[in-house]
């Protein structure tokens, strides 16, 4: 039934800020879901990043929307594109323009995949700059998502592969342990304190 709407069938500022954009169908802005996975990937994000939300949504107001959301081949669910898509529900739209993926994978192939789901949505997403605790974040999001697909947990390899993604390094990533947790062999102690300042992106580790 989407396949039948066209730009004439929206409100007049969808028409304004789609005009001249390529996407294969359109689709009621209440019936396009986000993705569960992406939450779990960027759950940090969602907690400070009203202010880019608001920036986004000038940036798609005075020169239209740039990149259309992604979203599977069976069904309006969102790949890439959360927030722009919280963008134009801050602007009001009727209607969000969306390209399937070009891979054409399917909810049903990947909703038991989260691992496999967030490195895709991670190649895809854009969003604001990310604090080093962000990082963390999406790190530890992968690790448990491997966890949950594989059902083991992921091995040195794969953790460096992970940070990889989510832009931390395995050293950062030993060196958060133990700051969280503390070090016996070193005689460390958790650092309560210190870690409290780098989740409110006060200090970061070097």
């Amino acid at each position: 039934m989407y396949n039948e709407l066209t730009l004439n069938d929206t409100c007049s500022l969808s028409q304004q800020i789609y005009s001249g954009l390529e996407f294969d169908y359109l689709v009621p802005i209440t019936e396009l879901k986000g993705n569960k996975f992406n939450h779990q990937l960027y759950k940090n994000y969602a907690k400070h990043n009203n202010r880019y939300i608001k920036e986004l949504a000038t940036m798609i107001l005075e020169e239209g929307l740039q990149r259309t959301p992604i979203v599977f081949s069976d069904t309006p669910l969102l790949i890439g594109g959360h927030h722009r898509k919280r963008a134009l529900t801050y602007l009001g739209v009727s209607h969000i323009p969306v390209r399937i993926n070009d891979k054409n994978y399917t909810w049903k192939e990947y909703k038991n995949k989260p691992l496999s789901l967030m490195t895709m949505m991670a190649m895809d997403n854009q969003r604001p700059p990310e604090s080093e605790f962000d990082k963390w974040c999406a790190l530890t999001a992968m690790m448990e998502a491997h966890e949950t697909q594989y059902g083991c947990a992921p091995s040195v390899k794969y953790i460096t592969s992970y940070g990889a993604t989510a832009g931390f390094s395995y050293t950062k990533y030993l060196n958060y342990k133990t700051l969280v947790n503390g070090n016996t062999t070193l005689s460390l102690p958790p650092r309560p304190e210190l870690w409290n300042d780098v989740v409110k992106n006060e200090k970061s580790l070097k």
